[in-house]
């Protein structure tokens, strides 16, 4: 239950703030085959959550928690999903890797509005938003301030259940960040993000959830480098209360997408059979391939010859994400694509 409503608590604003630039729906509006990893942190001192310009937030004495703290979300379409006929007009879904109750939550993206809808697992218990949560509207500038209401009927288990809430999202500090490992990252923007929602579960219980979440944006990462997440849940047992610290790990494990110095790109994705390749600088005739998960266990190995054959053969790989990694005169590119 209490996963339940964590999850309905939380949708991730980290898809709409980049520091001090105006976001475009096309550069940060979240795409199949996104995958968001991070890393779950721990502080033994105050966390600097200060708010205003030119801010400096020092989360570098944070401690690593087991790997069990990690989070893993990935987003695919919609229609590829086993609840997609309950949420119609999301084009949209993501989940967390090896969630045992293959939860989905499902958005809205057309347009200038990234909106939730709603959200389903195999428990079962399901909600669609009548009235969707609106999480961005693009493009949004530092000093961004919106509310919103949402609410919708579902289901917990197998009982009938509504739910209710408010959203209120403030783009309200810029500034330095340091994490662990010696990183400082300028030109950072704080963000955050105050939710309510109060769900009533028919002859069986009520329960408020309330969170804050302080998310920080970098320039060289779609999603936060760092995210520092309270909530509080009242119901009929008490209240709970939960700290969480993320780190982007592309700032832990030192692994992320190069710079693209190859301007490569990959289509269709998600792929079926065969995965095109698409280079501007032909002179990188000879590439290394190899495919690999997201864990980096190798699927397939290959030399091509870009010149002669812009073609992977993926049609052997099962359905799932994987990363493709190119490696041209030392230099290694990735790119993360969806088999269906």
């Amino acid at each position: 239950m209490k996963k339940f409503l964590f999850l309905i608590s939380f949708v991730s604003v980290s898809i709409f703030i980049k520091a001090q630039l105006s976001l475009t729906a096309t550069a940060f509006k979240p795409v199949s085959g996104d995958v968001y990893n991070s890393k779950g942190f721990d502080s033994v001192t105050t966390v600097n959550k200060a708010t205003g310009i030119n801010k400096l937030w020092n989360f570098s004495a944070f401690t690593s928690l087991p790997f069990s703290s990690n989070l893993n979300t990935t987003y695919t379409t919609s229609s590829s999903t086993p609840s997609a006929s309950a949420f119609p007009g999301a084009t949209l879904a993501s989940f967390e890797q090896g969630d045992p109750q293959a939860t989905y939550q499902y958005y809205k993206t057309n347009g200038s509005n990234f909106e939730f809808m709603g959200i389903s697992d195999n428990a079962p218990s399901a909600v669609s938003f009548s009235n969707t949560a609106i999480e961005a509207i693009y493009p949004v500038n530092y000093g961004s301030v919106y509310a919103d209401t949402y609410g919708g009927t579902g289901t917990y288990q197998t009982n009938a259940a509504t739910y209710t809430g408010t959203l209120g999202i403030n783009a309200s500090g810029t500034g330095t960040v340091m994490l662990p490992n010696n990183i400082t990252l300028t030109n950072c923007l704080q963000v955050v993000t105050t939710r309510t929602i109060n769900l009533s579960i028919q002859s069986v219980f009520d329960a408020t959830v309330t969170s804050k979440y302080y998310d920080y944006y970098h320039n060289s990462q779609k999603f936060p480098v760092i995210s520092i997440q309270y909530s509080k849940t009242l119901s009929f047992s008490g209240i709970s209360e939960d700290f969480d610290a993320l780190i982007n790990t592309a700032y832990v494990l030192g692994v992320k997408e190069n710079a693209n110095s190859l301007n490569l790109s990959i289509y269709p994705n998600p792929v079926t059979d065969k995965l095109k390749l698409v280079l501007d600088n032909t002179n990188n005739e000879f590439l290394d391939i190899s495919i690999t998960d997201l864990t980096g266990k190798v699927f397939k190995e290959e030399k091509l010859n870009y010149n002669l054959n812009n073609e992977i053969d993926v049609s052997e790989l099962n359905p799932g994400f994987y990363i493709l990694n190119i490696n041209s005169k030392g230099n290694t590119y990735k790119k993360k694509f969806v088999k269906e």
